[in-house]
């Protein structure tokens, strides 16, 4: 049985789970933007969203958790909230950020991607702007 990782600090936690896994089970609508996310992998927060992939899983009491604990401020919060319409990065996808569109082209190390600006420019956008992106497929008027 996989063990997954709930990642805790001194107010909270948080079990890591591939959003693919919770499209597979049918609840990526049901999880609240009280999670995290952060590229493909979903931070699910450990009072209510936990519960709902638990039962999913049919898990048995007290389930398959390796607790990882930080004792600051866990870098979780930074990330960006859930959101169920946000996919995955991949090449191709178009995004905004800062109020213009790019269009990802290559995916580089350490989250970062190369993208194309509506214009033809091309751009190297960091890990955390990338998570601050709104993504979406057709370009929206």
């Amino acid at each position: 049985m996989k063990t997954y990782i709930h990642h805790t600090d001194g107010g909270h936690g948080w079990v890591a789970v591939k959003r693919s896994e919770l499209v597979a089970l049918g609840i990526l609508d049901k999880i609240t933007p009280y999670s995290y996310q952060r590229g493909n992998t979903v931070y699910l927060e450990e009072d209510c969203d936990l519960s709902t992939f638990h039962n999913a899983k049919g898990f048995s009491s007290p389930g398959p958790y390796k607790t990882s604990y930080c004792d600051k401020r866990h870098p979780i919060r930074s990330y960006a909230s859930f959101n169920p319409n946000k996919a995955a990065p991949a090449v191709g996808l178009r995004i905004t950020y800062g109020g213009n569109v790019y269009t990802l082209i290559e995916k580089l190390t350490g989250g970062a991607w190369r993208v194309k600006s509506e214009y033809g420019d091309t751009y190297r956008m960091r890990a955390s702007q990338m998570d601050h992106a709104v993504t979406y497929n057709e370009v929206q008027s």
